[in-house]
């Protein structure tokens, strides 16, 4: 996961031309589209970020996913809840990188026809860096790689998308996330509303 994040981190510092900083106020809610080992599944997210000093910022994000195969059904709910510290890289205001520290919980439910059903909930702990470059005035590219660690068990994330504004505070969002260990792979399609602007 290193290498690519690096070289996705590189690309947004060499494209970034804007003078413009990126907003750390935003609620994104997205539509997402989920593949797990060749099973398809989909769901609603949603991140809120809202900063609280010019370098200090809290983020929560919630999402649900629901995958059927054969009639069976998994349903997978995900809260993180965090704060974290964000800054221009060098001179380059139109670049920002942000890390941050979350408290993890998942709540999984399953139901096969026929052997009934049933749920467990894990918590644990995350850590995530990041890069957002504001490549033109509404247009913004973003990288984010996340650790989560849950009951000794270890999940690395790397999500890449971009922001296309609409206006000052409304824009659109997509973005393609990947589970490592646990072989999902995801599309996010949304819209992002930006305040304190």
């Amino acid at each position: 996961m290193k290498t690519p994040f690096a070289f996705l981190g590189l690309s947004l510092l060499s494209l970034a031309a804007s003078a413009q900083t990126p907003s750390y106020n935003y609620l994104d809610i997205s539509y997402i589209d989920s593949e797990a080992e060749d099973v398809d599944g989909d769901g609603l997210g949603g991140e809120l970020v809202a900063a609280f000093s010019d370098n200090g910022f809290f983020i929560g994000e919630y999402s649900t996913r629901e995958f059927e195969d054969g009639g069976a059904t998994v349903d997978i709910a995900s809260l993180s809840l965090g704060i974290g510290v964000a800054g221009p890289i060098g001179d380059n205001e139109a670049v920002s990188g942000f890390a941050a520290a979350t408290y993890e919980d998942f709540e999984v439910d399953v139901d096969i026809p026929g052997f009934g059903s049933g749920s467990d909930s894990e918590n644990g702990f995350g850590l995530q860096i990041g890069l957002r470059a504001m490549i033109a005035e509404q247009v913004e590219l973003h990288v984010r790689y996340k650790r989560i660690e849950i009951d000794d068990e270890d999940e690395s994330l790397l999500r890449f998308g971009a922001v296309f504004g609409l206006s000052p505070g409304l824009g659109l969002t997509l973005d393609y996330e990947t589970y490592d260990e646990s072989e999902i792979d995801e599309l996010m399609v949304g819209v992002r509303l930006n305040f304190g602007l």
